[in-house]
């Protein structure tokens, strides 16, 4: 994920930061101002904290808003568990306002990446379309981390985005495509097309190929008398759905954002995102 960064993950704090990685010889992504004072709410704009998805991607990636989009996101509440060789944070955070933000991914570019991933005439399968953060919802994150020689190293950063009484904003597409008799990968023959709405992302520290980890809490569009039905689906999907390979780059952001979060920096500036389509 740069699944997922996505993922997710990462503008919780003060007032609303435009995404400054407009202009194509800008060398940075957005910078957002992280406020930790529970008792005021001032929220970032939802598509900083997406800038994770672009940066853990490793095809390419559009980006799309709705139109007069106001969606902000801040912390609620901060938390931090300090011991002699261990931390944890948790911070709470609410996303407000109306609109949505969505990523593509580039279908030809997706399967590019992946064919190395089946033997040749298999099925591609569980490929990500796009992601998406629509509307209002509260959550979560988590950093989870060493103290070696005094300096806080997160190893695992989780973003859970439901409560016990909220449902996820964040869904994303899915689909499986075969290959035709040429061999070829046509996005328009795909199959299995799922909508997901997610539970969680995970980032690891991990000294091999990174991977994101997702959770699924539903799937596709079912009325309200089929959701135990949904999240049954979910839950075995979610055991075939294997962590998704992500780029260095968005993996490594996702811990030093969770670093910034534990040592309370004020503000976090992402790495610039090639994979980003420049409008």
């Amino acid at each position: 994920m740069t699944i997922l960064t996505l993922l997710f993950l990462a503008a919780i704090g003060s007032s609303p930061t435009p995404d400054t990685n407009t202009a194509p010889l800008d060398p940075n992504g957005p910078t957002v101002v992280i406020n930790y004072d529970p008792n005021q709410f001032n929220g970032n704009n939802v598509q900083s904290f997406m800038y994770f998805i672009p940066l853990i991607s490793i095809s390419r990636v559009s980006s799309q808003a709705s139109p007069n989009n106001d969606q902000l996101i801040g912390i609620t509440s901060y938390e931090k568990q300090l011991d002699d060789d261990s931390f944890t944070v948790i911070c709470r955070f609410k996303i407000t306002g109306q609109g949505y933000n969505k990523y593509i991914f580039e279908p030809n570019h997706m399967v590019a990446t992946h064919l190395n991933t089946v033997k040749k005439g298999q099925p591609l399968t569980e490929m990500l379309d796009w992601i998406k953060f629509q509307g209002q919802g509260l959550g979560r994150l988590e950093v989870h981390g060493l103290v070696v020689k005094g300096t806080l190293v997160a190893t695992k950063v989780d973003l859970f985005f439901t409560t016990e009484n909220t449902k996820s904003p964040v869904t994303v597409g899915i689909y499986s495509i075969s290959p035709s008799e040429d061999g070829k990968y046509d996005y328009n023959k795909k199959f299995d097309v799922l909508t997901a709405s997610v539970q969680s992302l995970s980032f690891k520290r991990t000294a091999s190929t990174p991977k994101m980890a997702m959770k699924i809490e539903s799937l596709g569009d079912q009325p309200d008398g089929d959701a135990f039905w949904s999240q049954v689906k979910a839950m075995v999907v979610n055991i075939f759905i294997p962590p998704t390979r992500i780029a260095p780059v968005g993996n490594d952001t996702m811990l030093l954002f969770g670093q910034a979060l534990a040592n309370q920096q004020p503000t976090f500036t992402f790495p610039r995102a090639e994979m980003l389509n420049q409008k």
